[in-house]
């Protein structure tokens, strides 16, 4: 993971768990430029890939877009 990019979700961390635990998220990976030093602060984007527990109190979109708009 790009150094800086993972300080900065570093200080997130709190954060992010909570969104994942809100949305019923089982597993949140990086991916795309962000795992190399091509990723920039100014320049790029943040690739998440999601996988979702099966049951939860809210409907897949939902929850999907919610994450989406918090993250």
């Amino acid at each position: 993971m790009n150094p800086l990019l993972a300080a900065e979700l570093d200080t997130k961390r709190v954060s992010i768990a909570e969104l994942c635990n809100r949305y019923g998220v089982a597993m949140l990976e990086l991916f795309g430029s962000g795992t190399t030093d091509r990723w920039s602060a100014t320049d790029s984007d943040v690739d998440f890939v999601v996988t979702f527990r099966a049951t939860h109190e809210m409907g897949l979109a939902d929850r999907y877009l919610g994450l989406a708009e918090d993250l």
